[in-house]
């Protein structure tokens, strides 16, 4: 699922800043992804102990290209 996910990653033109994990939940798989130069950073983690993958937007990291490109993701990894 984790090369599922960097695909569709590449595939709405985005790209990986970072790739690792999260202390408060270990095994979990966790990116920040970004549009380019441009500000804001999506989170993803993926957590594969239950397949969930979860979305996030820190308040101060929040940007217009962002909305678009959740919306993007979802459509191509199918989550409800």
């Amino acid at each position: 699922m984790t090369e599922q996910i960097e695909r569709a990653i590449a595939s709405a033109g985005l790209r990986v800043a970072l790739r690792g994990t999260l202390k408060s939940s270990p095994g979990c798989v966790h990116w920040h992804v970004k549009s380019g130069g441009e500000p804001g950073t999506l989170e993803l983690t993926y957590f594969p102990q239950t397949g969930a993958l979860a979305f996030k937007v820190a308040k101060n990291r929040d940007a217009p290209w962002i909305s678009k490109a959740r919306a993007q993701l979802e459509a191509l990894l199918a989550c409800p």
